[in-house]
């Protein structure tokens, strides 16, 4: 291909390559004009010219305070009732979805299932991000940019309020404790962490240790789940066997069971509200030398560790359905920024995944 004499025509016909080649997707933000005009050693209003002339054919759009991306050419976005077919994606908590297994791949299939209808997925940072900028000057061009707001993890009742107030269809996703008027999808924790007490009860064991952390709200349901379905079976969990670990890293459960372990109580088992803290229950339990499921069983939640290292048997866990939660989700984001009345609440069930972690249970561990 020819490189053109003048710098206006070598940008246009560089950024007609990168989007034409792919490497520039339908919803991928380009480069700012500064960072473009010192790429290609060119004035920044040579790229600003070529930027609103794409514009105007269609190839690109501006958002403003957001920037400049690729357009859709698909006719799916077309007709929206309001917005630009712009979902923003409001999170919990801080999280990186390249680091964040559990919601990252939630993000990523809302994300796919989203560029199907020629929608897109935009991520506003946590829950106190976006209000911050929705109060400030670029908060009335990001309103009239939306169609939707997916809330990705669970924040605190106050703030569900607010969003329920907010003047924009909202999906709840990845939370199981929701029941406000938002619609919503998420695992069925309850009835998930039930099925692991069947599970358990079902090998012998009947002194079983409950890890739970006591800050993160997603863990509830499971708490729920596990002691309503050991009552209904007279085996009820006491209380000093249920474990507030300080968070949900491994290093937590790690902690929470050592001291557990220091107090002298007899458990055959220890159920994780995750497999972070299932993995730090099995590292404890090392330590101290049991052996596992020899002397005590693990079970954890999530299904996100099922391949372990360090010598550490495979984790039996329930693995959480998390790209058929972000799909369930596209389709909901999808069908409000048409105009659809979504307002149905699913939950949908894991699976068992059958390590090495899980045995009969043989006489309690420290037992007197």
């Amino acid at each position: 291909m020819t490189t053109p004499k003048y710098p206006y025509q070598r940008v246009r016909q560089y950024v007609l390559e990168q989007i034409k080649r792919g490497i520039w997707k339908p919803g991928d933000h380009l480069p700012s004009e500064v960072a473009l005009a010192a790429q290609m050693a060119v004035h920044r209003l040579t790229v600003n010219r070529v930027m609103r002339e794409l514009v105007n054919e269609g190839l690109l759009h501006r958002r403003p305070g957001i920037g400049t991306l690729v357009r859709d050419t698909k006719p799916g976005r077309k007709g929206l009732p309001f917005g630009e077919g712009l979902v923003g994606l409001v999170t919990g908590h801080h999280f990186n979805p390249s680091n964040n297994p559990y919601y990252g791949e939630i993000f990523h299939a809302i994300s796919e299932g989203l560029k199907d209808d020629g929608i897109y997925l935009m991520p506003l940072g946590d829950v106190g991000d976006f209000l911050e900028t929705l109060a400030d000057t670029k908060g009335r061009a990001l309103q009239k940019s939306l169609s939707a707001i997916a809330l990705l993890g669970p924040v605190d009742r106050q703030t569900y309020a607010v969003l329920e107030a907010i003047n924009h269809p909202v999906v709840v996703v990845g939370v199981t404790e929701y029941n406000g008027p938002l619609p919503s999808v998420a695992s069925d924790d309850r009835a998930d962490a039930a099925e692991v007490a069947r599970r358990i009860l079902a090998l012998g064991h009947r002194h079983i240790v409950h890890l739970n952390a006591s800050r993160p709200r997603r863990l509830e349901a499971k708490l729920e789940g596990f002691l309503e379905a050991c009552e209904f079976a007279g085996s009820p969990v006491p209380y000093r066997y249920i474990l507030d670990a300080d968070g949900l890293e491994i290093e937590d459960g790690k902690k929470a069971v050592r001291a557990f372990i220091e107090r002298g109580l007899p458990f055959t088992a220890v159920f994780g509200g995750c497999d972070n803290l299932a993995l730090g229950a099995m590292a404890a339990l090392r330590e101290s030398g049991i052996n596992v499921p020899g002397d005590v069983s693990v079970v954890g939640f999530d299904g996100i560790l099922t391949h372990v290292a360090a010598g550490l048997p495979t984790i039996c866990t329930m693995v959480v359905p998390r790209r058929e939660i972000g799909t369930r989700a596209a389709e909901m984001l999808s069908g409000l920024c048409k105009g659809q009345d979504i307002r149905e609440h699913v939950q949908l069930r894991s699976t068992w995944f059958s390590g090495g972690t899980l045995a009969q249970a043989k006489t309690d561990y420290l037992a007197a």
